[in-house]
C-alpha cells in the first residue's frame, strides 16, 4: 500500500526524525507519518520557501481513496488538516501494524528530474551533498575531469539544464540524441547562484530522447533537469 514511498526511491532534503520520513519518486514527495492519529501536522521542510518544494497542488494519503485535506503553505511549513478519512484499503493482512504507518503524497510544480534519479549513468562525476546553498534537493553532480559524461533517458518534448553558476565554474558540452548543441558557460556573474537554467532545448518530436551533459573545461556540475 505505502510501496511508492519505498521502492525505487531517493532521499529527500531531510530525512526526518522518529515521527516523520521523507522521500521522493517521479517528482513527487512521500511523507511516512509513524503513530500519527490524525492530528493537524505541519511540515516544516515543506515550506513555501525550501529550495525543493515548488507549489503544493495536492495532499493525497496512499491506500485511502476517500481522505481530504485542507493544506497551505506557509514560511513555517506545509500546514495540513484533515477534513475526512476513510477506510484503508482492503487487503492488509495486519492491520494493527499497518495503522502505524501512514503515506502522504505530496504534489507539487518542482516536479522536476533530479540529477541522481533512477537511469542517470555518470562517468567519473561525484555526487556532493548538504552543501546547503540551495541546490535542488541540496545535492549536486560535479566534476573537474574534461570528457566525464553524465547521461539520462528521458520522455517528452522540452528539456531544460538547471546548475549552478559562478566564479568557480567552467563550461560543459550539451549532446542531445547525438547532436552536439554546443558549450554552456556556467561561470556567469559574480556571485555563486543556484538552480540556474543554464541551458534549455525543444526536441521536434515527443518521444524517448538521451541527454549527455560532458565536462569541457574547469568544473562542471548538474543540479537537475525540466522536462515537459
Amino acid at each position: 500500500m505505502n510501496g511508492a514511498a519505498v521502492y525505487g526511491s531517493r532521499p529527500f532534503d531531510c530525512w526526518g526524525d522518529e515521527h516523520v520520513l521523507y522521500t521522493r519518486k517521479d517528482g513527487r514527495i512521500y511523507v511516512t507519518l509513524i503513530d500519527w492519529n490524525g492530528e493537524d501536522i505541519t511540515l516544516a521542510p515543506l515550506s513555501s520557501n525550501a529550495p525543493s518544494v515548488g507549489k503544493v497542488r495536492k495532499v493525497r494519503l496512499l491506500g485511502d481513496r476517500k481522505a481530504r485535506f485542507r493544506f497551505k503553505q506557509t514560511p513555517e511549513g506545509l500546514v495540513i488538516k484533515v477534513r475526512r478519512l476513510g477506510k484503508t484499503d482492503s487487503g492488509i493482512k495486519d492491520e494493527t501494524l499497518a495503522a502505524g504507518f501512514k503515506v502522504l503524497e505530496i504534489s507539487h510544480t518542482k516536479g522536476w528530474f533530479n540529477d541522481d534519479d533512477p537511469g542517470v549513468s555518470t562517468i567519473g562525476w561525484d555526487r556532493v551533498c548538504n552543501l546547503g546553498q540551495g541546490d535542488f534537493n541540496n545535492d549536486l553532480y560535479v566534476t573537474s575531469t574534461e570528457g566525464d559524461v553524465w547521461e539520462t533517458s528521458f520522455k517528452g518534448r522540452k528539456v531544460a539544464v538547471l546548475a549552478p553558476t559562478g566564479p568557480e565554474y567552467g563550461t560543459m558540452r550539451i549532446i542531445l540524441d547525438g547532436m552536439d548543441c554546443g558549450a554552456v558557460n556556467l561561470q556567469n556573474g559574480a556571485n555563486l547562484s543556484h538552480q540556474q537554467k543554464v541551458f534549455s532545448y525543444r526536441c521536434k518530436k515527443r518521444g524517448d530522447h538521451r541527454i549527455q551533459i560532458v565536462c569541457y573545461s574547469g568544473r562542471a556540475a548538474i543540479d537537475a533537469l525540466v522536462i515537459k
